[in-house]
């Protein structure tokens, strides 16, 4: 097929550069654990902060918009919900040792209205005696955004050449013209 480009190439493009939009890197959970920090009856603690971005991270501003995280225990297959909170920074004390996944699903608009978020962001984390579980919700990346704006130049720009050129190799303007 000469002149044609194999759509293989095109689809194979494609989806490279659409992949950064289609991991779902609008919201990222950090955990970390601190051992023995916590007194009481031998449960963990768990500490969630929601935050904007990751600059907002460094700086431990929390996000002043209003994000719905839910706290599941699991048991076998099974997730129970035990909270469902939204404020930006929260903390479940003397927590059972186990396993809970944080879910990040939802936002609430300024007219109060529930709504989902583009990606949902779940992970799942180990509760232990005496420790403090914090998770650090980050919603946006403004760094991963640039990346995928140069991601997207590149693609347009290359994915234009290619079908600039092969579409000049048969373009002859002149070819019904006869010169005597």
């Amino acid at each position: 097929m000469r002149g044609r480009i194999p759509d293989r190439l095109v689809s194979a493009t494609l989806l490279v550069a659409l992949a950064p939009w289609c991991a779902g890197c609008a919201t990222e959970i950090h955990l970390r654990q601190s051992p023995g920090v916590v007194e009481g009856a031998g449960g963990g603690r768990l500490l969630v902060r929601v935050f904007d971005n990751r600059s907002d991270r460094k700086r431990d501003v929390t996000t002043h918009r209003t994000i719905v995280t839910e706290l599941y225990r699991v048991e076998g297959k099974a997730e129970n919900l035990l909270s469902e909170e939204r404020e930006s920074r929260w903390s479940v004390p003397d927590m059972p040792p186990g396993e809970y996944v944080l879910r990040v699903a939802k936002w609430v608009d300024e007219k109060g209205v529930v709504q989902k978020l583009p990606h949902r962001q779940d992970e799942e984390f180990l509760i232990r005696t005496n420790e403090t579980t914090v998770a650090d919700v980050v919603l946006s990346d403004p760094e991963k955004a640039w990346v995928k704006v140069g991601i997207g130049v590149v693609v347009v720009v290359g994915l234009s050449y290619l079908l600039g050129r092969e579409m000049m190799k048969n373009w002859h303007p002149l070819g019904n013209l006869r010169f005597e």
